[in-house]
């Protein structure tokens, strides 16, 4: 191998060696944190929920969420969800609330509360 490949090699090893004991490195292989203390279960969008369709069971699914953060108009209930029409496009992993969803298909124009 020629010699400056070979110095190319211990330069790289000593600078992965002083990253190694850095506390840039240290930080990013800590733990997971931990989950929160208080924890609700909500329905998110398990794919993308076109405006004006109709939610099925395929398309929804329960996940833990911090309790904190749960507004009063998040679903978080599976039967909720099913059955109802998306008023909105719904993007895979975003919460449900009740104001996305209707009770019957088409225009929410027409939805009566």
């Amino acid at each position: 191998m020629p010699d400056s490949l070979i110095r190319l090699r211990r330069v790289l090893a000593a600078y992965l060696g002083f990253l190694a004991g850095s506390s840039f490195v240290r930080a990013r292989n800590l733990a997971r944190p931990a989950p929160f203390e208080q924890e609700a279960v909500i329905v998110f969008a398990a794919q993308d929920i076109k405006a004006y369709s109709q939610i099925v069971g395929s398309m929804i699914v329960l996940l833990p969420y911090p309790e904190d953060y749960v507004l009063e108009d998040m679903i978080t209930q599976y039967t909720h969800a099913i059955d109802r029409w998306a008023l909105v496009d719904i993007y895979r992993g975003m919460p449900i609330t009740e104001s996305m969803l209707s009770a019957r298909g088409g225009s929410p124009m027409f939805d009566s509360p």
